[in-house]
This record gives structure tokens, C-alpha cells and sequence, in this order.
């Protein structure tokens, strides 16, 4: 008989990988902006924001595969 598939992303899960995300954009948007190189303020924080999505983007991913791989793993150690 075939087994049901176990959820492996839960909305807690989700809940909170969201918070964290936001705090690492808000994190990486101040950071970033003295290392930008422009004349004024404006532009140093445009450029900011846009690396810090950028850089939020690849650590929303990797934060998601992370909790989905451990899941996994807790299941099929379970099993």
C-alpha cells in the first residue's frame, strides 16, 4: 500500500522563516550603505535596498531548502 507523503513545510515553519527574512533584509539595508560608493544619501540608499533584496532573495532560498532538507531527514530517520 502506498504511504501518504508527510508535509515537509509547515505555515509555523513558514511564519517564521518570513520574520527572519525581513530582519535580514532590514539588517543588510543599513549595513550596506557605507559601502556604497554615491553622491548623495538617496542614491546610497536605493542601491542599498536593491543589493540587500538581492542578497535577502539567496538567503530566503537557502533558509527554505535548510528547513526542507531537515524535515526530510527527521522523517526518514522516524520511518
Amino acid at each position: 500500500m502506498e504511504e501518504t507523503p508527510k508535509k515537509l513545510i509547515s505555515k509555523k515553519g513558514m511564519a517564521i522563516d518570513l520574520v527572519v527574512t525581513v530582519l535580514w533584509f532590514a539588517f543588510f539595508s543599513v549595513a550596506l550603505r557605507p559601502y556604497v560608493p554615491a553622491q548623495t544619501e538617496t542614491f546610497r540608499a536605493v542601491i542599498a535596498v536593491i543589493t540587500a533584496a538581492s542578497i535577502t532573495g539567496v538567503f530566503y532560498l537557502a533558509i527554505n531548502m535548510f528547513r526542507v532538507v531537515r524535515v526530510d531527514q527527521k522523517n526518514r530517520a522516524n520511518d
